[in-house]
């Protein structure tokens, strides 16, 4: 005879099936544009069933750009997402009341199936809205689409698209991960050995082992998010503008950038202008402020440990009379010959340009 799943397995589901059924009246997505001229954000909530937030103005907003006006009665899908939410619900339950491990793979493999479909069903969607844009439109920019992203973040014009698991989402992810847990919990516990990529392994035989590793790959996963979040985006002079002055950015000897804890990226073509667009912005935060290297242009180095000259001779884009250096020997240096006055990060975000 088969052995069925342990009580605490069992019990374990029973729980994450009830947890879903929060995901029926609450958004299981959201959709966020930010932009200068929308400061609070526009969303857009995605339901199981319905459609809420910001639409009317989102469509108010795609209108000009040629993108498909969004309409409840153009997603079939919501028709379906409730009746399959109810089933991983059922299912779950069926799992805790049979205790049958047959039914625990099933129900892994339910709820797999849904991911995927969902996951591509969304992006199909993400695809046909931002490429199919009208060709009459008020406004084209030549080969440009719209596509948000599948998760994450994407600069779209001056729009940053953000797209996320909303509470509903949450509620039916996070307790289908637990499952797949208990799944591989039970084989396991339950086996002495198992085979992986055709290699037997040991039985891991306190399950806090598992816990303590998943942990550790989860925490090291937000470091790496963290990480590449914010990492620096290099000028391309000739071509970017700054986001101060609006001018175009030139001279590789200047310019600054600062990103946010989003990843977003402001790019500046001197430092006086990054100064002011700061004292202008006093309660927006940002993660990272960088200014480039006066003796080796283009190179992008960080603002709080950077040296810097202000002299007349020194001739920055917007007239500041300021140029970064990455040490105080190369500083000094320059200082020789060019003059000014040798100034710390501190001293400089006080300046008024």
């Amino acid at each position: 005879m088969k052995k069925k799943l342990k009580i605490f397995s069992r019990v374990i589901v029973l729980v994450c099936g009830l947890t879903m059924i929060g995901s029926l009246f609450v958004p299981v997505w959201q959709i966020q544009l930010e932009a200068p001229q929308y400061p609070e954000g526009l969303k857009m909530e995605i339901w199981a069933n319905k459609l809420g937030g910001d639409v009317d103005k989102i469509n108010g907003l795609n209108h000009y750009i040629g993108m498909s006006l969004i309409h409840e009665e153009n997603f079939p899908e919501f028709k379906v997402m409730p009746w399959l939410i109810i089933a991983m619900i059922a299912l779950s339950v069926l799992v805790a009341i049979t205790g049958r491990r047959i039914m625990l793979w099933f129900n892994v493999a339910y709820l797999a199936l849904c991911g995927v479909w969902g996951s591509y069903d969304f992006w199909k969607w993400e695809y046909e809205y931002g490429h199919n844009l009208d060709p009459h439109a008020a406004i084209k920019v030549p080969g440009m689409t719209y596509q948000p992203p599948l998760f994450g973040w994407k600069q779209l014009l001056n729009f940053l698209a953000g797209s996320f698991p909303d509470v509903g989402g949450w509620l039916i992810i996070a307790p289908a991960v637990i499952i797949v847990g208990v799944l591989l919990y039970e084989i396991i516990v339950g086996r002495k050995r198992v085979s992986v990529a055709k290699q037997e392994i040991k039985a891991i035989k306190n399950p806090r082992h598992l816990l303590q590793t998943a942990s550790a790959a989860i925490v090291l996963l937000l470091i790496s998010l963290s990480a590449c979040s914010t990492n620096p985006d290099p000028i391309e002079y000739g071509k970017n503008a700054c986001e101060h002055c609006k001018m175009i950015i030139m001279d590789k000897r200047f310019g600054a950038e600062v990103i946010n804890p989003k990843g977003k990226v402001y790019k500046f073509d001197s430092g006086e202008c990054m100064v002011a667009f700061l004292k202008n912005h006093p309660d927006d935060k940002f993660s990272k402020y960088l200014v480039v290297s006066y003796e080796n242009p283009g190179q992008l180095i960080d603002a709080g440990s950077a040296f810097y000259l202000q002299g007349e001779n020194i001739k920055s884009p917007m007239g500041g009379n300021l140029a970064s250096f990455k040490t105080r020997e190369a500083a000094e240096e320059t200082q020789k010959d060019l003059g000014g006055n040798l100034l710390l990060w501190d001293k400089v975000a006080t300046l008024n340009f």
